[in-house]
């Protein structure tokens, strides 16, 4: 089923690569013949095709070492005065699978962007997109807690991030905590691939971060969000990544956006619950 999955990773700074392109080499399909793809949007400038050379030189001696570890990743580069846009255009022409960023910058910057780069690409993004702040080296996790919204199973990328947590869990030889509704749990228990999965029911959405006693050092949290209008999404999830940063500063933290169907691909299909 993923034996052709294409993951995009958009380098903001090729001077410092970010611990979320190590996240993708790990939740990568190893049957996928596609390489991870780095991508790199330039300004449209004068400067233009400097910035390119330059990025692709940057990102060169990373490549090199990817492709030791057998790992093949390609360069990509493309010019857009706007950087969400440049994403969202190369995500489709690529017909990437997955897209993984990194988080915004340092602490509260997630509520300056909205408006501007990440809340332009979630909003237009029609594929499986992870946003990622990884704090520490990921070998040092202890642990992954995956928190889910009612009604996640009904999602179409619902089979994805299980499955791609279950890698995550697999390569790093770590438990997954699974906090969320127990209709989802059910689901999530019968996978074959959540051998390593334990289950606490939570439901309180009135104050999602009640569930932030479970959660310990070392811990990688993992966010499972939606896109507005989608079945299992919920008002307050708008403010979740900034609450989720406020308390847990010193923690790893991937918010999931699971792949939406856009307005004019839903024209032509029966299969979706949307609420416009």
């Amino acid at each position: 089923e993923f034996a052709q999955e294409k993951i995009l990773v958009p380098i903001a700074n090729p001077s410092h690569i970010g611990h979320h392109v190590e996240l993708a080499l790990l939740m990568k399909d190893k049957k996928s013949i596609n390489p991870i793809s780095l991508l790199g949007v330039v300004p449209n400038n004068r400067e233009a095709e400097k910035n390119i050379v330059s990025f692709r030189k940057k990102l060169q001696e990373f490549v090199a070492t990817a492709k030791a570890a057998e790992v093949n990743v390609d360069i990509l580069t493309t010019i857009d005065h706007n950087p969400a846009d440049g994403i969202v255009r190369i995500a489709r022409e690529t017909m990437s699978d997955i897209v993984i960023m990194g988080w915004p910058g340092k602490a509260g910057l997630w509520d300056k962007l909205l408006g501007e780069k990440v809340d332009l690409v979630v909003k237009n993004m029609d594929k499986n997109l992870f946003i990622c702040h990884i704090e520490q080296n990921l070998i040092t996790h202890k642990r992954i807690v995956v928190i889910s919204p009612p009604s996640a199973e009904k999602e179409e990328g619902f089979g994805m991030w299980v499955d791609k947590v279950a890698k995550l869990s697999s390569e790093l030889s770590i438990p997954v905590l699974h906090l969320g509704h127990p209709e989802t749990q059910q689901l999530m228990a019968g996978y074959k691939k959540a051998g390593n999965f334990t289950f606490k029911p939570f439901t309180d959405w009135d104050n999602p971060l009640s569930c932030g006693d479970r959660i310990r050092k070392d811990d990688m949290v993992i966010l499972i969000s939606a896109h507005v209008g989608y079945i299992s999404h919920l008002p307050i999830m708008e403010s979740l990544p900034t609450r989720l940063e406020n308390r847990f500063p010193d923690h790893s933290r991937i918010v999931v956006y699971p792949k939406q169907q856009l307005a004019d691909q839903l024209l032509g299909s029966d299969d979706y619950i949307f609420i416009p």
